[in-house]
């Protein structure tokens, strides 16, 4: 469960690192190194308060941290594990659905499967 914490500190440790240099960080790249930090540390919140490292829930997660969570999950489910196969799309589908209102904003749920459904179709 660290690696949420060391994921942001390592993206914040290298936005200083370039707001130190000599240029300076350009507006963009300050921005998105602030964002990396974000979703780093809190990724792994879930809607419901249960998850970690700092037990935040509903829209107290940055939107950042809750989309990420979901395509993460996604991404995982979708893969092969040691300890299992990929899940078939239907079925990671099914994992986020039944997920939407724990461990994600039903909302985002809502917006992913509604996106990924399109994506679908059109392939």
């Amino acid at each position: 469960e660290e690696h949420a914490e060391l994921g942001a500190r390592a993206a914040a440790a290298i936005r200083e690192s370039i707001a130190n240099r000599e240029d300076g960080p350009d507006q963009a790249s300050e921005e998105f190194l602030r964002c990396l930090e974000e979703v780093a540390l809190t990724h792994h919140e879930h809607w419901d308060g249960s998850g970690y490292p700092k037990g935040l829930e509903g829209d107290d997660i940055p939107l950042a941290g809750r989309l990420v969570a979901i395509v993460d999950t996604w991404d995982s489910l979708r893969s092969v594990r040691p300890w299992r196969p990929a899940l078939s799309e239907a079925q990671a589908l099914e994992e986020i659905r039944r997920a939407a209102g724990i461990r994600f904003d039903p909302e985002l749920v809502r917006c992913f499967l509604k996106a990924v459904g399109k994506q679908t179709q059109q392939t």
